[in-house]
């Protein structure tokens, strides 16, 4: 037969380890984390490299990102200025018809790699 007082000892210790682990997590809730030297006050202080490295490539995706986004209403504007060309007959359909498909397709390019680079931007980010 167990002896009550060898597991009611080994139930108080348990409690008083997890007093002292509670105690911890309440003081760094109530404190924040430990500061260190300046050069670790930063945000990226408790970052890993890959971390670090996500960030970056999300950083440089959205900034290409938004550099192309007018690049879409340029590409918009020469199109306009196609159908315009054909409307004063200065090119005739099959011009048009070229200049509408390769327009057409610089949209599209454009817009999957507006959306790719978007995309990466706010995967990362978060």
């Amino acid at each position: 037969m167990p002896d009550i007082t060898e597991s009611h000892s080994s139930s108080s210790l348990s409690i008083v380890d997890q007093d002292e682990s509670v105690k911890k997590i309440l003081q760094r809730q109530l404190n924040g984390l430990p500061t260190g030297s300046t050069k670790d006050s930063t945000v990226l202080a408790y970052a890993q490299p890959l971390d670090v490295a996500l960030i970056a490539l999300s950083t440089l995706s959205a900034f290409i990102a938004g550099a192309l986004n007018p690049l879409l209403t340029v590409i918009y504007g020469l199109l306009v200025g196609s159908f315009k060309r054909h409307a004063y007959d200065m090119e005739d359909s099959s011009r048009l018809s070229s200049s509408v498909s390769k327009f057409t397709l610089y949209y599209v390019y454009l817009g999957i790699a507006e959306f790719i680079l978007i995309y990466v931007a706010t995967v990362g980010f978060y």
